[in-house]
């Protein structure tokens, strides 16, 4: 059996935020697990249309694991960033 060092890592990536929230600088985004990405299909993304902000404040949180409350904080150029730093791990999953 493998070690756990020569196991794969899980997908991640980091968006520095230009106006932190309180004490939060950097949104740490992490490849979605299944309960991750059942949230996200609970959101109610339809294909063919961009996502509300509703349902994008909704995924930056179900992804970077901070509460929606502070997502919604956020000013709208960290939303639309944050949002760009998050599509890869999205990718093939949706």
């Amino acid at each position: 059996m493998p070690e756990n060092d020569d196991l794969p890592k899980w997908a991640e990536s980091k968006f520095g935020l230009t106006f932190p929230v309180g004490d939060l600088k950097e949104l740490a985004f992490v490849e979605p697990n299944g309960e991750a990405l059942e949230a996200i299909e609970g959101v109610g993304l339809e294909e063919g249309k961009n996502p509300t902000i509703k349902q994008t404040i909704a995924i930056i949180s179900i992804l970077s694991t901070q509460p929606i409350e502070v997502i919604r904080k956020m000013n709208q150029r960290d939303i639309k960033g944050a949002a760009e730093a998050m599509v890869p791990l999205l990718e093939g999953a949706i």
